[in-house]
């Protein structure tokens, strides 16, 4: 009966004395009898919880609206992040990169700076061309009346 395969006629670099370290069943065997897995692997083993990562369409999914909406962003930030959505992902992930995230809108204030007090500006008289503004200012002046009634404990309604 003769061996099944290819010769080559030169010699091989392939080590025949490690083919049974290659075998899972004799590398499962040393660890139930020793407790320590095949030398050579440099990283600890990591265990994770992928079951909430999704299957592949999922993630491709996500890929594709994370562009989309960098892509809706305003030219003068994309450009800030070279029209590279990893860019901006990693700028995000940076917290020393807040201040800047806030100034360029990405990023809503932090509490502490929502509770400083803030100068209303001088209300704008409406011009008469300019009917937004006139709502504007309607709403703003009906939102404070319905505060200071709820404060009394009055209902607006």
């Amino acid at each position: 009966m003769s061996k099944r395969g290819i010769k080559f006629g030169k010699e091989t670099k392939v080590q025949q004395q490690f083919k049974e370290d290659t075998k899972i069943s004799v590398m499962m065997s040393r660890f139930r009898n020793t407790g320590t897995l095949p030398q050579g692997n440099a990283k600890e083993p990591l265990y994770l919880d992928h079951t909430k990562i999704g299957d592949y369409t999922e993630m491709l999914n996500t890929v594709t609206r994370t562009q989309q909406q960098f892509m809706n962003m305003p030219a003068r930030i994309r450009a800030r992040f070279h029209n590279k959505p990893q860019e901006l992902l990693d700028f995000l992930g940076n917290e020393d990169n807040r201040k800047e995230a806030q100034e360029l809108g990405l990023i809503p204030p932090s509490e502490d700076e929502t509770q400083k007090p803030v100068k209303k500006p001088a209300p704008q008289k409406p011009s008469p061309e300019d009917p937004q503004i006139e709502l504007e200012r309607t709403i703003e002046i009906a939102t404070e009346k319905l505060k200071k009634l709820k404060e009394k404990g009055e209902n607006p309604a």
